[in-house]
């Protein structure tokens, strides 16, 4: 839902989610919480996050990307394909940002 109405700001709410959960040990198991989590994104209230979790498109495209991250053999997060390689796990981040500046 976010992401057709505004993608830089599904990106932002994508980060900030991440780092709640991943970095700071947050729960964002209710709308309230992700509201918390995402209180510098501009519109994401919970109000709007209630309406996402009940919009039937949000709920097919939320499918639709799980199957596609089944079909590569995505097994966890962070997960990446650079150039066809497949990268699991924070360890190898340096390695995708190390192939990339020597590309750029």
């Amino acid at each position: 839902m976010l992401k057709a109405q505004d993608e830089a700001l599904s990106h932002a709410f994508a980060r900030d989610i991440s780092m709640a959960v991943f970095g700071r040990g947050q729960s964002v198991a209710t709308a309230a919480e992700i509201a918390i989590a995402c209180a510098g994104l501009l519109g994401v209230t919970p109000a709007v996050i209630d309406a996402a979790g009940k919009d039937m498109g949000a709920k097919r495209a939320v499918i639709k990307a799980v199957e596609e991250a089944r079909a590569v053999g995505m097994n966890g997060a962070p997960y990446m394909i650079l150039d066809g390689e497949p990268f699991w796990g924070a360890d190898r981040l340096k390695q995708i940002e190390r192939r990339l500046a020597a590309a750029a």
